[in-house]
């Protein structure tokens, strides 16, 4: 019998073309680094020979389309589920059709790429319908894609995400979309919150360790735990979403 979990993030790359501030994933904080199928392929094996497996396995970052070895581990993450890989942008590369052709190459074989648009990439393309027109020509080279554009046409503002060292009560009902994204890091650790790659060195940090021994029922209790125990220390959980203007970081 296989338990089927909605899903697992695999981090495959630190860094970013962008240095959003309130990157969920910390990557205007991140050196460059980008990780191989076989950082990952031990652990997902591992997890599947617990009788655990994903509906969707996300290669996520970082900005995913930088790491050059997005072919070899939509493959693996292929090898891991029945039913769909996804990936994600932020649309660096839909300058020309060269670079499309390009980008196209690279992520042949995943189901659904969520496509997300920074004004400086809308300036620099010449707007929403140019990026448009090369988001249709991708469709035209992969007609199998799934191709999501993410919230705003382009993104105006970002969710505040902001931890404390004071413990307080979360709010009821609290919605995060954070807490849905389990991070799978090449060392083995499983975040329960993509967010909390802001604050590792927290205690509070809600982290599931591949490298011990563990079994079914385990994996599936920490997997659906709500609320964590970070929860308690950020402020969408204890004061509720806010949005702020979406800025960059200076001098990254």
């Amino acid at each position: 019998m296989t338990t089927v979990l909605n899903s697992i993030e695999l981090h495959s790359v630190d860094h970013c073309t962008l240095s959003c501030n309130y990157c969920s994933h910390n990557s205007e904080n991140e050196n460059v680094k980008s990780y191989s199928a076989k950082d990952y392929d031990r652990w997902l094996d591992k997890i599947s020979q617990k009788g655990i497996s994903f509906s969707i396995i996300l290669i996520g970052g970082g900005e995913p389309l930088i790491n050059e070895n997005m072919p070899e581990l939509i493959s693996m993450a292929k090898s891991h589920t029945h039913q769909r890989v996804s990936t994600m942008t932020n649309g660096w590369w839909l300058s020309s059709e060269e670079m499309v052709e390009k980008q196209a190459e690279k992520i042949e074989g995943v189901d659904d790429l969520c496509v997300t648009i920074y004004k400086p990439y809308a300036e620099k393309f010449g707007g929403i319908s140019a990026i448009e027109d090369k988001l249709s020509y991708l469709q035209e080279l992969l007609p199998k894609l799934n191709i999501i554009r993410w919230g705003q046409r382009v993104v105006r503002d970002f969710a505040v995400i902001e931890f404390t060292d004071e413990k307080k009560d979360t709010i009821p009902d609290f919605d995060c979309g954070f807490m849905a994204c389990k991070q799978l890091l090449h060392t083995g650790i499983v975040l329960g919150c993509c967010a909390s790659r802001r604050v590792m060195y927290m205690s509070a940090v809600d982290k599931f360790d591949l490298q011990k021994d563990f079994n079914r029922d385990e994996f599936v209790s920490w997997y659906n735990k709500d609320p964590l125990d970070l929860c308690s220390y950020c402020s969408i959980a204890t004061e509720g979403i806010s949005f702020k203007e979406w800025t960059q970081k200076i001098g990254k």
